[in-house]
């Protein structure tokens, strides 16, 4: 049997089935038979969790540059745990860009919004420092013979 990925709270636990509440209000009604050999993730259980965001930016963009607009980013943002080390590296080299990394500590109610804060206001900050996000390229050679 394919394992069945849903996400949402538990709001009930019977002898036949397991009750959850969607993020977007759906109720859904899994048979535990499903939910015996299944891998649960809480994401909500513990009081911190990590946001991990990857930039794919130019090969000619400044590599120092590039992440001090990150931490500045990160540092600005009250919802970050600033007791935590924010992590920013250099994690790939891809086909036609740089991949950056950053994985940065906050409160687990706060997971969405320093998420979606970050990836919108980092895009926002690097626009203004003229730093492009390179689409994918393919150089083609015609050769006459």
């Amino acid at each position: 049997m394919k394992p069945v990925d849903r996400h949402g709270t538990v709001k009930e636990i019977n002898f036949t089935h397991t009750v959850l509440k969607t993020p977007d209000n759906k109720i859904i009604h899994i048979p535990n038979k499903q939910v015996v050999d299944a891998t649960i993730i809480n994401y909500s259980e513990l009081p911190k969790r990590r946001v991990d965001l990857t930039f794919n930016l130019s090969y000619n963009a400044d590599s120092k540059k590039v992440k001090e607009i990150i931490k500045k980013a990160v540092e600005k943002h009250e919802l970050v745990l600033k007791d935590e080390d924010i992590f920013i590296k250099t994690t790939a080299y891809g086909a036609s860009g740089i991949d950056y990394t950053l994985r940065v500590w906050t409160k687990s109610k706060d997971y969405w919004t320093v998420y979606f804060d970050l990836l919108e206001g980092i895009k926002e900050d690097l626009d203004k420092a003229k730093i492009e996000i390179p689409y994918n390229q393919l150089d083609v050679h015609v050769i006459n013979g």
